[in-house]
């Protein structure tokens, strides 16, 4: 579970913070679950990754995330070797747009992570 404290200001800019606009900061408080459920990261490794590169991280991390969480609600699940070579291969990859970000991790992970899933669901 995400928790406050002191530890959270040692970033000299804190890049993830609630605004007081509930509907914003459930959004945030969201994203910041899902990436906990499937990354295991907590707040300051978010934090960390948002400051480094914060487009890897909306346009590539969080949908893969989110598409794995639904598809674990749904009573399935995605290999931790599929989770873990995402990661690897984000990380070390030089991107040009948004675009081509969302597009890597659809056209590479998503697609690989639901196959299975769909083509059971199928029948």
């Amino acid at each position: 579970m995400i928790q406050a404290s002191n530890k959270a200001r040692i970033m000299s800019e804190p890049v993830l913070q609630f605004t007081g606009n509930w509907i914003i900061d459930l959004g945030m408080l969201g994203l910041v679950s899902l990436l906990e459920e499937i990354y295991d990261w907590d707040i300051l490794e978010i934090q960390k990754r948002v400051k480094e590169n914060e487009e890897i991280v909306y346009y590539g991390f969080f949908p893969f995330a989110y598409i794995c969480s639904e598809i674990k609600r749904k009573g399935s699940t995605i290999p931790q070797k599929i989770i873990e070579n995402f990661v690897n291969r984000i990380n070390k990859r030089k991107f040009k747009s948004r675009r081509e970000i969302f597009d890597f991790t659809w056209e590479n992970y998503i697609t690989k992570a639901t196959t299975k899933f769909w083509k059971r669901n199928k029948k």
